[in-house]
């Protein structure tokens, strides 16, 4: 009976585990298709934004499997080149996150400028992976949003 149980435990674990996992990359989500559509369409303009080129050709880049790196590259845009243009648009986002908050009165002006003050001294570490999935993130890890 003991042995059932070192058996059961430990696969009843790894079970949940691995459904944690699966939530926790939003595949049970009950997402519409409404939201669906609008979060692909809003990584698609940032991203856009991002490389200098337009939302149809980014969608063409795309479907073609071509990663973040490859498009920067295409763009004639240096490894550093893209880590700035990232860099700064995360800047510009936090700004306009941290005014928004600011105005709802959720945070104090001065607390929005504290924080901003403090996300710009930090060194920025760029992988090429916060900038969101999809694009051949199944090829050359480091090289992917």
């Amino acid at each position: 009976m003991k042995s059932k149980y070192l058996v059961i435990l430990p696969v009843l674990g790894l079970g949940l585990l691995g459904a944690g996992l699966v939530s926790a990359h939003g595949l049970l989500t009950k997402a519409t298709p409404e939201e669906i559509a609008t979060r692909q369409q809003s990584m698609f303009e940032k991203k856009a934004e991002v490389l200098g080129v337009s939302v149809d050709q980014l969608k063409t880049y795309w479907a073609e499997g071509k990663t973040f790196k490859e498009i920067a590259e295409l763009q004639g845009l240096t490894e550093e080149d893209l880590r700035t243009k990232m860099s700064e648009h995360r800047q510009a986002q936090m700004k306009e996150h941290l005014q928004i908050l600011a105005q709802q009165g959720i945070i104090t002006q001065e607390q929005a400028n504290q924080r901003l003050a403090q996300m710009e001294s930090r060194p920025q570490k760029s992988n090429f992976r916060g900038f969101g999935r999809g694009f051949g993130h199944h090829k050359n890890q480091e090289a992917q949003p």
